[in-house]
């Protein structure tokens, strides 16, 4: 195991709140349990980790990509947390809010993700964020944001409802599925840059096909062209040992209920400091990080909401709603917990396990065709497949009902994208994989 970053102890929890007394649940985590998950060489026990997670016996669920299920820690944290704000709540507020509880845990959260805790934000998903980046912006009339036909609906339409208030212009790239190369898609977007192009908006992962996307590489091409780069990791945080600071990025919009299985409505902005300042905030309730005077024309000393005083920059602009979900962020950090427990690269390597022996089996099933790039440094742990043989609508709602395998559909009907996708996480087993495997071939068979 490598040397894990420490959550709070308790009494560095009590020094860190404004009223010497919180009811936050955070500790250094067991090392008993931590234990539980390796075995006798170390390595993580696989089964263990999986038997951590609240999934209903019996069934396989394969679809972190829409959300990850919790384990039974992470929801007694939100329990405990939703009952100490229950119980006192203008105390909760106070050791939550003021002094330093709040920035340390943002410095947890940016430690997790790799990226500067001046541009952390915590928000309530990829959606939010997005939306923030897009409505924030002020483009002009002719203005171009290059994106692609694989986005999200949350990647996409907050750029189109831009676009219509704002007389700009979104252009979706088509990207073949799978991907041939991982300059394929380099290549698509520097031919499409015109004069007029502000913004590239892409997928860290695209969660149709699972492709990885060559995410530095489009970040440097978009920097020496003076475009703002908008990355959407909806799929990635908590799938691969992401480091936002390697990307090179302008924006970085990430889910943290997905892969990382944290409460369901958290989420993360990550936005360059010297980029903050072009980003409007969608919500205000002050002047904290977009103007310098109240409401009166004066100029305070301090900031418009005296809780705020010691949150970094992007939270004290962007992050209003936080209070809202307060025992959501605390909880958070127990998810992060279980994967630092084990260790993002081996979160990782399990993922990618588990897709290559998905693959190989889907692969060995006559009528399957794989639409998820076979080279490992374009793919980890999405695989999408279709078939003639079924509608993949109707074959998901079918693996779910008879068989208790839950997979997702995924469809794009313009371009010609209709396929099943699976995920693969360290919650699924290999006989979860195989018998996915032998539900399709006999399902094949007998068409």
């Amino acid at each position: 195991m490598t040397n894990l970053p420490p959550l709070f102890d308790r009494r560095e929890w009590l020094i860190a709140s404004s009223l010497g007394a919180c009811g936050a649940v955070l500790g250094r985590p067991s090392p008993a349990d931590a234990a539980a998950l390796l075995d006798q060489a170390g390595q993580p026990d696989w089964k263990a980790v999986a038997s951590r997670f609240l999934v209903e016996d019996g069934l396989a669920y394969f679809n972190a990509g829409t959300y990850g299920p919790s384990v039974r820690s992470v929801n007694e944290i939100e329990a405990r947390e939703r009952e100490a704000m229950s119980r006192d709540w203008m105390s909760y507020f106070v050791s939550h809010h003021l002094g330093a509880a709040m920035p340390a845990v943002v410095r947890r959260v940016a430690g997790f993700v790799g990226a500067s805790e001046d541009g952390v934000a915590l928000l309530s998903g990829t959606t939010e964020a997005m939306n923030v980046v897009a409505g924030g912006l002020d483009l002009g009339e002719g203005d171009e944001i290059l994106t692609t036909t694989h986005e999200h609906q949350a990647g996409i339409y907050p750029w189109l409802l831009a676009a219509k208030r704002r007389r700009c212009t979104v252009r979706q790239l088509p990207v073949p599925a799978p991907l041939a190369r991982p300059g394929e898609l380099l290549d698509v977007f520097e031919k499409a840059i015109t004069p007029r192009t502000r913004v590239m908006s892409f997928c860290h992962i695209h969660y149709t096909d699972g492709s990885i996307l060559p995410v530095r590489e489009l970040c440097d091409l978009a920097r020496r062209r003076n475009i703002l780069s908008v990355v959407d990791g909806a799929q990635a945080v908590g799938m691969l040992d992401v480091s936002i600071a390697d990307l090179g990025c302008d924006v970085y919009a990430t889910s943290l209920h997905k892969w990382l299985s944290a409460p369901y409505g958290t989420g993360l902005l990550w936005v360059r400091r010297d980029v903050q300042e072009r980003i409007w905030p969608s919500v205000v309730e002050g002047f904290d990080g977009w103007d310098t005077v109240d409401r009166y024309g004066d100029k305070p000393a301090g900031t418009g909401r005296d809780f705020v005083g010691a949150w970094p920059p992007a939270m004290q602009k962007y992050a209003w709603g936080v209070l809202y979900f307060a025992p959501l962020i605390w909880a958070l950090i127990g998810a992060i917990d279980v994967h630092e427990q084990i260790g993002k690269p081996r979160v990782e390597a399990r993922a990618r396990d588990l897709a290559k022996r998905l693959r190989a089996g889907l692969q060995g099933i006559p009528g399957i065709e794989v639409l998820t790039p076979a080279d490992p440094a374009m793919s980890a742990g999405i695989v999408s497949f279709r078939s003639s043989a079924f509608a993949p609508r109707a074959l998901s709602s079918e693996l779910r009902r008879d068989h208790r395998i839950v997979i997702r559909s995924v469809s794009h009907p313009h371009i010609g994208f209709d396929a099943c996708r699976v995920c693969t996480h360290i919650w699924n087993t290999e006989e979860q994989v195989d018998l996915l495997l032998g539900v399709l071939k006999d399902k094949l068979a007998r068409t």
